[in-house]
């Protein structure tokens, strides 16, 4: 399905890095991570019960004080996985706390990722790649951002090497700030509109003026949403892929996720799962920081073991 594909596959758009929280992505975010909507929560599917052996966590660290690199190395064990795999990650912060380069490196390669900021806003993002194999050249991924007199974006563009793949135009604002709408350059259209809790994002085609996806948010008053509803094209109309809502704890967790039922098999492996799912155990991890004095800054190494998968406790089907 078209808007359906168009989602999982949306190429990457904005982030900010606050010193407080910073993150350890790549500075840029999915499209669907554009500031206005809030950020759905985590959506439990068949994909996520396949990842269940694998590492899921919120890849961000907090640190008391001005940090100028960190290291961080995951080793699993072979009682966790016959075949463990080792990984290390570098990251390297500028004076203001903003992410400027991150290193991954693990048994099928190396990444490098470097930002370039000015005036506290991400103005570019270069990743290079490298294959261990040999089996792939050498590439590179590159996105970069426009801003007006405002700070509010403008443009985006990304691609791979020379050539240019997105670019991202006519960004539109209410007198709030809050973004109206986008353009994916000749190709798509997308709209934002709010009515008092309720935020409509849509996506039509340019040329055709087809709606072809729509999300639906219901957020509570702390914005957080509540209740979703996706739809997209199927057999040439829009129909409504899945429907789902959220409570949270008071830490702001999601403790239970509600789907309207469909039919499991159908190829929609990161749907929603159609039942009820309480009381999801969230991963546990060990840190072992080690600081080293590196004036004025801080070097930190860190080591993050996992020490016990994330599971569902319990889940059921129906209402």
């Amino acid at each position: 399905m078209f808007g359906r594909s168009l989602l999982l596959a949306a190429i990457a758009l904005v982030s900010s890095l606050l010193p407080a929280q910073m993150s350890t992505l790549p500075a840029a975010r999915a499209i669907a991570d554009l500031f206005g909507p809030p950020k759905n929560p985590p959506i439990f599917s068949e994909m996520t019960m396949i990842l269940q052996g694998g590492l899921q966590y919120q890849d961000t660290a907090n640190f008391r004080g001005p940090v100028a690199a960190v290291e961080r190395e995951e080793n699993q064990s072979t009682s966790q996985n016959p075949e463990p795999y080792h990984t290390k990650t570098m990251l390297k912060f500028d004076g203001d706390g903003h992410l400027i380069q991150r290193t991954d490196e693990g048994a099928l390669g190396t990444s490098i990722t470097t930002n370039i900021w000015e005036h506290g806003r991400l103005q570019s993002q270069t990743v290079a790649h490298h294959r261990n194999d040999g089996r792939l050249a050498d590439w590179n991924e590159w996105q970069r951002w426009s801003y007006d007199t405002n700070g509010r974006l403008m443009e985006f563009k990304a691609g791979r090497d020379k050539e240019e793949m997105n670019d991202y135009v006519n960004f539109r604002y209410d007198s709030k700030g809050r973004p109206l709408g986008y353009e994916l350059y000749a190709q798509t259209l997308t709209e934002i509109s709010y009515e008092g809790n309720k935020i409509t994002l849509s996506r039509l085609q340019k040329y055709q003026g087809r709606k072809f996806f729509e999300q639906v948010q219901v957020v509570d008053d702390k914005n957080r949403v509540i209740d979703l509803k996706v739809s997209d094209l199927s057999a040439g109309q829009l129909k409504l892929w899945y429907h789902v809502t959220f409570k949270y704890d008071d830490k702001g967790r999601v403790i239970e996720q509600n789907t309207d039922p469909f039919k499991l098999g159908d190829g929609d492996d990161y749907s929603p799962l159609p039942s009820s799912i309480a009381t999801v155990s969230p991963p546990r991890y060990e840190f072992l920081m080690h600081p080293v004095r590196s004036e004025p800054q801080e070097t930190c190494s860190l080591i993050l073991r996992r020490i016990k998968p994330p599971r569902i406790l319990e889940a059921w089907s129906g209402k």
